[in-house]
């Protein structure tokens, strides 16, 4: 969710922007709606199997990639 808010701040900041970057936003806020997200809560544990788990940690990644400047050429 950091990752995800950052990103939209930085798109809203005309920050740039890539394919990869537009899909990991829309795909980071789906997934928070589809878990219920509220921003208190352990959503997805460390030891959890859920599917959902390695999504969120995969889109964290890329995100931290563009707000870090390093997926978008």
């Amino acid at each position: 969710a950091a990752q995800l808010l950052a990103a939209k701040l930085n798109l809203a900041a005309d920050a740039g922007s890539c394919t990869a970057a537009t899909n990991a936003v829309v795909a980071g806020q789906a997934l928070l709606d589809t878990i219920n997200f509220t921003g208190t809560g352990n959503y997805l544990p460390s030891k959890s199997k859920d599917p959902n788990r390695v999504l969120a940690l995969s889109l964290a990644a890329t995100l931290d990639s563009y707000n870090n400047n390093t997926l978008c050429p």
